[in-house]
């Protein structure tokens, strides 16, 4: 099949043929244990060292910046939070879940996840107004608009994350994670050395961000094609619906807490407040992440075998059961 020119984010023009093979994994199914057990370590690895990163870059930060500039980007990212939820909008999951997946479907999930970055990042600068008069805060207009481009870069990588989990390519997408990470916080702790404040840590966010973009799409060799009506699109986004419906109920669950500290008690209380709960729940997460981002692509491949399916699932609880008794013994003392 001749090749296509197709557009990527910022790189320019690309050229690839539009075939399925970027998207199949049926040689995976051989060495299923292997892969797992090293993308486990990688993914492990990957958000290890993401974990000291970002609470060296919190410490550094935290003597650089005051805690009214920490509460004004906490505040901006209680509704960045909410909408967060939206920007993969589930259906990045359904990539990676689907025994078989074709070319357009991809693509068509690619631009539905384009429309729905472009929407969050309408959504968050249009109310951005709103947010500075809630939290009496008029900073919050810029930085809120500023944050919601996040959105939209964010819809460009969801798919070519995805197939690249679907690959389980877990190595790559760890030191790309991490790399993209690094190189953010290094901005951010730059421009707080030079003064800049609040917006240290939202240049930080952004440049994070556009890097992995930019570095997703070097190291992929998949690129969307025109929109295709009448590919079955249509029951991977009812898919994906389902996911983002329970994310929201997290989501409104999760940042309440904020909302009404910011609200009642100032940018200052909401700094040390967030940076507080990143230092009991980034842990918890960067272990959690991990776990899922190879569990799910693992048993998905496995979902057409049902017997390796169940073997495979039985020793993934009975490990998780054994990590989590032993973790609890450990924190045991800590509770007197």
């Amino acid at each position: 099949m001749r090749a296509q020119r197709v557009p990527g984010p910022g790189l320019g023009k690309l050229t690839c043929p539009p075939t399925e093979s970027a998207l199949a994994t049926h040689h995976l199914r051989k060495s299923i244990k292997t892969r797992t057990m090293a993308g486990a370590i990688a993914s492990a690895g990957g958000q290890g060292g993401q974990l000291i990163l970002a609470v060296a870059y919190n410490a550094i930060l935290a003597r650089l910046i005051s805690p009214h500039d920490f509460g004004l980007v906490a505040m901006a990212m209680v509704v960045a939070g909410f909408l967060q939820v939206f920007k993969d909008a589930g259906l990045s999951t359904a990539t990676i879940q689907r025994a078989d997946i074709t070319y357009a479907q991809v693509s068509n999930l690619f631009w539905v996840n384009v429309a729905v970055g472009g929407t969050a990042m309408v959504g968050m600068a249009a109310t951005a107004p709103l947010v500075a008069w809630f939290f009496h805060e008029p900073e919050l207009v810029g930085i809120s608009v500023a944050l919601s481009i996040g959105f939209l870069l964010e819809g460009f990588v969801v798919q070519q994350v995805a197939i690249l989990n679907r690959q389980m390519r877990f190595t790559l997408l760890s030191g790309v994670e991490l790399g993209c990470a690094a190189a953010g916080f290094l901005i951010g702790a730059i421009m707080a050395l030079t003064d800049w404040g609040y917006w240290s840590l939202v240049c930080a966010t952004l440049s994070t961000a556009a890097l992995r973009v930019t570095t997703v799409w070097s190291l992929s060799r998949w690129r969307p094609q025109k929109p295709a009506p009448g590919s079955g699109t249509g029951p991977l986004v009812r898919f994906g619906a389902d996911l983002t419906l329970v994310g929201v109920v997290y989501a409104v669950s999760r940042g309440c807490d904020s909302l009404l500290i910011g609200r009642y008690l100032g940018s200052d209380a909401v700094g040390l407040y967030s940076r507080a709960t990143a230092l009991v729940t980034r842990p918890l997460e960067r272990l959690i992440a991990p776990i899922y981002a190879v569990i799910v692509p693992a048993l998905s491949r496995l979902q057409t075998e049902p017997e390796r399916y169940r073997n495979a699932f039985v020793q993934v609880f009975y490990g998780l059961t054994i990590a989590a008794f032993l973790l609890d013994g450990l924190l045991f003392p800590l509770r007197h």
